[in-house]
């Protein structure tokens, strides 16, 4: 399973949206992600570990109590085998947003 596949399985069940990258629908509620590659562990010039770091962020309308819901996806990602994440406010004017940071490790390079 790709780590994409593995990020969107944690997230959906809490939020009806998770694209990668940028998302132009409806919904007033949803996620994008963005997922880099980063070598690590060398041995001979060569990775033994690829982590892949992942910036999540969540958007939802003002009014909305994101505590619950909030906890519930860190949980997610932390049973799915990412680091338990860093939650950054970066809500404004515009509505809610917040930030998840949090990685995941892959030894079968």
């Amino acid at each position: 399973m790709s780590v994409n596949e593995v990020l969107r399985n944690a997230v959906l069940p809490h939020v009806p949206i998770c694209e990668p990258g940028n998302y132009d629908g409806e919904e007033a509620e949803y996620c994008t992600f963005v997922i880099d590659d980063e070598p690590d562990v060398f041995a001979e010039g060569m990775p033994s570990v690829i982590r892949y770091p992942v910036i999540l962020n969540w958007y939802l309308p003002s009014g909305v109590n994101p505590l619950k819901k909030k906890k519930s996806m860190c949980r997610a990602l932390a049973a799915a085998g990412f680091t338990y994440p860093s939650v950054t406010n970066a809500s404004d004017e515009g509505g809610q947003h917040f930030v998840f940071e949090c990685e995941l490790a892959d030894g079968d390079v």
